[in-house]
């Protein structure tokens, strides 16, 4: 005796009048997937390539190309990359403000800039 659900299963029966929603409504079926996450990531991959592969796509690939050969100068004691003389004073002002800026050090660093624009 019982329900087809008890003879089935074996556990006990579903309360009446259950619905697995409050607003009383059965819910619907599951939407199909219609592109699994791998092909929509190498979709959005493929236009960025074609567009120039970063910010401002193709129109400013030669840009971005001449920005990474600037000139460069690597600080000696922390070894950051530094572009220009002025951003070096800076950093030497925050980062090593006990080590004075002046004179051999000063020197040194400018030939630095000198050889690497050479």
């Amino acid at each position: 005796p019982g329900s087809a659900f008890v003879r089935s299963f074996g556990g006990p029966t579903p309360p009446t009048g259950h619905l697995s929603n409050s607003a009383g409504v059965m819910p619907g079926k599951a939407k199909f997937q219609k592109h699994s996450a791998a092909s929509l990531e190498k979709k959005a991959k493929d236009a960025k390539n074609k567009a120039g592969a970063a910010g401002g796509g193709g129109k400013l690939a030669n840009a971005r190309k001449n920005h990474a050969a600037k000139v460069s100068v690597n600080c000696t004691i922390c070894k950051t990359q530094i572009f220009n003389m002025t951003k070096l004073i800076e950093h030497y002002d925050a980062k090593h403000a006990k080590i004075k800026f002046e004179g051999d050090i000063k020197a040194g660093y400018e030939a630095q800039f000198a050889g690497a624009k050479a």
